[in-house]
């Protein structure tokens, strides 16, 4: 979901005119965030894989599924609107929306 707002409003604001740039701010946008979100996906990953099954039976949350805050609980759309302008200026510096 977080990327079919943020691909949209790219798309949006930039105009038809400028769709490899809009893309390209898509994609500045998005990686880092992206990456750290994969990252959680690893670790949850690690910690089932890797599971103590004897203090499981003990204590079942010990394998329970994170719930991140930080992940659940972002509005992309008011982060897009913040950073675009900065992120498509960089490949666009003379048309800066």
């Amino acid at each position: 979901m977080e990327d079919g707002v943020t691909l949209a409003y790219c798309l949006r604001v930039a105009g038809k005119a400028q769709i490899p740039a809009a893309l390209r701010a898509f994609q500045d946008i998005r990686y880092e965030r992206v990456k750290a979100v994969q990252k959680t996906g690893e670790t949850t990953r690690d910690m089932w894989h890797k599971a103590d099954w004897d203090r499981v039976k003990e204590d079942p949350k010990s394998v329970q599924m994170p719930r991140e805050d930080w992940i659940h609980g972002h509005d992309v759309e008011a982060h897009v609107s913040q950073v675009f302008r900065d992120s498509f200026n960089k490949f666009v510096p003379s048309l800066s929306v």
